[in-house]
């Protein structure tokens, strides 16, 4: 059972290059199913606790969450929404 608080995520494995395993979970909002955050977590032997590549992860993930949600990536500040027909 999930807290209530949690939002609805898919977490997958992965491996960056050939020597770096890690767990990507990505996290929707329930009503529109859009990507609202992202947690990635290094596994195996390089995903010991407290490492360097653990707060790499950990500043990425924060910063994919931000961009994800409209906010700048560095401050999380809210972002002007783009011009009406622009891509975003």
């Amino acid at each position: 059972m999930k807290a209530a608080n949690r939002l609805p995520a898919e977490t997958f494995d992965l491996v960056l290059g050939e020597a770096y395993p890690c767990r990507i979970s990505i996290a929707r909002d329930p009503a529109t199913l859009q990507p609202v955050e992202v947690v990635l977590k290094p596994s195996g032997s390089v995903g010991k606790s407290g490492g360097s590549l653990d707060l790499i992860f950990f500043d990425l993930g924060i910063a994919l969450s931000r961009t994800l949600q409209g906010r700048d990536p560095a401050t999380g500040a809210a972002m002007p929404a783009p011009p009406a027909g622009a891509a975003r």
